[in-house]
């Protein structure tokens, strides 16, 4: 009886291919969530900028407006400093729920395919 011998290195060759692939895949495939990621950062980031700046303006307009009707500029800025030290102490009781809220943006935008 003659003793068949099967050829394993084209089979290990297939393997071989096989990994090589599916690690190149997966690289591509964090490079293209990284690159996802990090573009809708950069976009927001300069969007926030920007946004800061009109704020900031409508701000100090605002607070020369109020200090003009109060007949003193320095209270209009009082005035809209209180305002935003209300509302940072508002945002302080509700940290726990903002950084929920934003912690699950970012793990939704890292999971979105």
């Amino acid at each position: 009886m003659e003793d068949k011998k099967v050829p394993f290195e084209p089979l290990f060759e297939k393997v071989k291919e096989y990994i090589n692939t599916t690690l190149e895949l997966t690289k591509l495939k964090t490079i293209d969530k990284a690159s996802g990621i990090i573009s809708a950062l950069v976009v927001q980031i300069g969007i926030v900028f920007l946004l800061s700046f009109f704020f900031l303006f409508i701000n100090i307009g605002l607070a020369y407006w109020i200090g003009e009707l109060s007949g003193k500029i320095y209270i209009g800025f009082f005035i809209v400093s209180g305002f935003y030290l209300l509302l940072s102490l508002f945002g302080i009781l509700l940290f726990k729920s903002l950084k929920r809220n934003l912690a699950d943006t970012i793990i939704e935008q890292s999971l979105k395919s």
